[in-house]
């Protein structure tokens, strides 16, 4: 998981006997005090230092009588007149000489317990005094203080947040004290870990923070002078990351000049393909004007600076990590973090074989795991002073971790599949607020919400770029009667609507030449008086070659249909068409042909037989099967965005009868004529089912034509058939994309972003986080004006925008809106 980092950068200097502390972060703030240093305190640590090498050279579980060893220079430095006879195990620093020494007699363990918790409390008890308190405040508060400049962040979401200080420390032996013991925060009750790491003075190279694209990271692992040392235990322990990683060995081997080996070390370094961590097993010693130095084999030796230029070009090849496991590493560590590495693991002091090896382990263990660098060494300290303290004591303070300033912490990144898809999964927040969306986009009562404010903003959108404005004659004559038509003709009682009424008009629309005529009104129950004279309309019309389709609708399972003494069913002539349907659905064939077919989609068939070969006009087998979970995946919209004009000729019925306003027909025998009611309060198989609320699109619409009648305008069941039978007869079928599955896209395209983001070389202290808003801004209206032109398209596609977008806004927003955002708007 990757962490919300607040660095600081705490200089320690000492001029004399006074440390000047200078703590610095963010954009500029800073603290600065000084302090003391205690007379005693030099003193104390090298007696903890005299302590933890008598402990490690002569304790009994540390002496080997079978094995002669070499002591280190280190040891030889304390003891001059040491000898071979005691031939204790080997700590990893440079071969000197050797000398007789005497066995000891001393309670070892308890002398270094002693040391260590003298040194350790005067230590913290200097770093507590009242002139560092702002300094120990200010950090503290990084974890605590929501109003402490969080600008100070290197901001990567989705992890916890954690406070790093970066210390520096000069001269040299201010910076051999136990730092990384320091008790920040605890005055101030905080629970988390401030971790504190180790940075050189003077850096001259940036750090890379592009990490390399590899498949699979690469450990070169130099196996050192192994005189007086048993490497087996570094070599498994560096084995053990092989299913996480990629690993070469390279070192010494009997025969092999020294030329050869410095050759091929260096070869190995620089090698094109690169390397992502560095490891050293062996001796080592400090050297402070050649960076270090590394003992490659019997007598022979590197300097940092020999090697400097090829650690140059690893580093630009990708190299991240160097990991000592060696003796008396601080001037190593600043070398490399000098040349741009971004984290380097050394040991300060003198470290015995068996206490590398166990650091080693528990160090690698943690980073194969996928942890960070910091959090393996901390997880390997912890070992060593929890579990490890009886065996190894004071050895938890010996490892360090050196860090550049501008890295982010390498881990070994899991590489499995299943591990790859668990980066893809919401967190927290993220998973509830997309079930939100999710739970909201269901119901179809707001998927027809979302639908009919998708069809508005289509409508305004195709008059703004004035293509709702075309002369073409629509494919539709809608015959109505209205009130006017009614009290015209002196109907005060329009249900059931007069069949002689109904004769009339056909008679006076037969003379054009309609090929087909649709008529939606239920004529199960012929008059006496009434139904000869329509029935002989009805035969007249047909017997000149228009063909009828009359209303049906299921009620209690069976089909109601018209009268055969009104419309006798003749194939191909006069055939029922159901009127049932959704408002803001196109009416398919159902599945199974167990009755009529619509109404619309049967007038189409008469008029034109093959254009109903179309794809989107059947029901497709997607569609049906969401019936199941109460949904109408894909199935076709009524596309309300056109304006009625475009879609039909409005006919009032009482027009055919006045001579003076009789309209223009000359193109009835290219339409299909619809014979509806037009509005009147009786309407519909129950009284007024037939007028309903007309979408938002269609009152746009209405408004447009007559600001003031329009708002009082009902949307009639003739309307609706009309907009389906243009559907058909255009093959305009609008295929609504659901927002569930663009909701499952858009999080998939946010999450993509967000990853991308929280990798290490997309994002900088100074990065500006306007950068994504607008990226989110410019997306949002490019994708928003694709949908609306995709929806007008011969493709006929609806993308819904509200949704995915509110999904995708939901990553990008705390990217942009982060303490990164606070800070640029200061």
């Amino acid at each position: 998981m990757t962490k919300t980092e607040s660095k600081f950068r705490l200089r320690v200097q000492q001029v004399e006997r006074t440390c000047l502390f200078e703590l610095s972060w963010g954009n500029g703030q800073q603290i600065s005090a000084q302090v003391a240093l205690p007379d005693g305190l030099m003193q104390q640590y090298r007696l903890w230092k005299q302590a933890y090498l008598d402990f490690y050279q002569y304790a009994p579980q540390f002496s080997n009588s079978k094995r002669s060893v070499r002591l280190s220079a280190h040891v030889e430095a304390q003891h001059p007149n040491a000898s071979t006879s005691q031939r204790p195990d080997l700590l990893r620093g440079r071969t000197l000489s050797q000398g007789e020494i005497s066995v000891p007699s001393p309670n070892w363990h308890t002398q270094l317990v002693q040391a260590e918790a003298t040194l350790l409390s005067e230590f913290q008890q200097w770093l507590r005094q009242r002139e560092l308190f702002d300094i120990r405040s200010a950090i503290a508060q990084s974890l605590t203080d929501t109003s402490l400049p969080k600008d100070l962040t290197s901001h990567r979401p989705n992890g916890p947040t954690s406070t790093t200080v970066f210390l520096i420390c000069t001269p040299l032996d201010l910076a051999r004290f136990p730092w990384e013991s320091w008790e920040l925060g605890t005055e101030f009750g905080v629970a988390k870990r401030i971790a504190i790491v180790r940075s050189p003075a003077n850096i001259h190279f940036e750090a890379h923070t592009q990490p390399p694209r590899r498949r699979r990271p690469r450990i070169l692992a130099i196996l050192g002078d192994e005189t007086g040392l048993d490497f087996q235990a570094d070599r498994k322990a560096v084995q053990s990351c092989e299913k996480v990683a990629d690993i070469q060995f390279v070192g010494w081997q009997p025969g092999q000049s020294i030329t050869e080996l410095k050759t091929h070390i260096c070869q190995t370094i620089a090698e094109p393909e690169g390397w992502d961590v560095l490891f050293f097993a062996g001796h080592s010693n400090e050297t402070q004007i050649t960076g270090g130095e590394l003992a490659i084999a019997p007598g022979a030796s590197f300097l940092i600076r020999e090697i400097t230029p090829y650690l140059i070009t690893a580093r630009q090849q990708g190299l991240q990590v160097a990991i000592f496991n060696s003796c008396s590493g601080l001037n190593i560590a600043e070398s490399l973090v000098n040349l741009g590495f971004s984290q380097v693991v050394v040991m300060r002091e003198p470290i015995h074989n068996r206490v590398a090896q166990a650091f080693l382990t528990r160090f690698l263990q943690s980073l194969a795991s996928h942890e960070d660098v910091q959090d393996s060494l901390l997880a390997a300290t912890q070992y060593l002073q929890a579990s490890a303290s009886l065996t190894y004591p004071s050895a938890y303070l010996i490892p360090t971790l050196f860090r550049h300033y501008q890295s982010t912490l390498f881990r070994i990144e899991p590489s499995g599949v299943m591990s790859q898809l668990r980066k893809w999964l919401p967190i927290r927040y993220e998973a509830i607020a997309l079930t939100l969306l999710a739970a909201i986009s269901w119901p179809l009562s707001v998927q027809n919400q979302l639908v009919e404010q998708r069809t508005l903003v289509q409508a305004q959108y195709r008059q703004l770029t004035q293509r709702a404005n075309t002369i073409e004659p629509p494919p539709v004559a809608l015959v109505r009667i209205d009130n006017e038509s009614l009290q015209r003709r002196g109907i005060s009682a329009p249900k059931p609507i007069s069949q002689v009424y109904l004769a009339d008009i056909i008679k006076q629309l037969t003379p054009y030449g309609p090929e087909v005529i649709g008529i939606d009104y239920i004529l199960d129950r012929p008059n006496v008086q009434e139904a000869p004279q329509l029935a002989m309309a009805i035969e007249e019309a047909i017997a000149k070659g228009t063909a009828f389709v009359f209303a049906s609708y299921r009620e209690d399972g069976k089909w109601v249909k018209a009268s055969p003494d009104i419309a006798p069913e003749i194939a191909g002539q006069s055939i029922a068409g159901d009127i049932s349907g959704w408002t803001l659905r196109m009416s398919l064939p159902r599945w199974v042909d167990d009755g009529p077919r619509p109404l619309s989609y049967e007038s189409v068939r008469l008029k034109v037989p093959n254009l109903l070969n179309y794809g989107r006009t059947q029901r497709g087998i997607l569609t049906f099967l969401s019936y199941r979970f109460k949904q109408r995946w894909l199935d076709p919209l009524i596309d309300y965005s056109l304006p009625p004009h475009q879609v039909y000729e409005e006919v009032p019925a009482w027009t055919l009868f006045d001579g003076q306003v009789r309209p223009q027909l000359g193109d009835l025998d290219q339409q299909v004529v619809l014979l509806v009611p037009g509005g009147y309060a009786e309407a519909g198989i129950k009284d007024g089912e037939d007028n309903r609320p007309p979408t938002l699109a269609m009152r746009y619409w209405y408004e447009q034509r007559n600001p003031i009648d329009g708002r009082q305008r009902n949307l009639t069941g003739g309307e609706i058939h009309a907009y389906r039978l243009h559907h058909f007869m255009t093959q305009r079928l609008v295929i609504p994309i659901p927002d569930l599955w663009l909701l499952l896209l858009a999080s998939l395209l946010g999450k993509a972003i967000a990853l991308q983001w929280q990798k290490p070389h997309n994002h900088s202290g100074n990065h500006n986080p306007w950068h994504w808003v607008g990226i989110g801004i410019g997306g949002s209206f490019v994708y928003g004006i694709i949908s609306l032109e995709l929806y007008l398209s011969s493709t006929a596609i609806l993308l819904p925008i509200s949704v995915p977008l509110l999904a995708l806004w939901l990553y990008i927003a705390p990217m942009a809106f982060s303490s990164d955002l606070r800070r640029a708007n200061r």
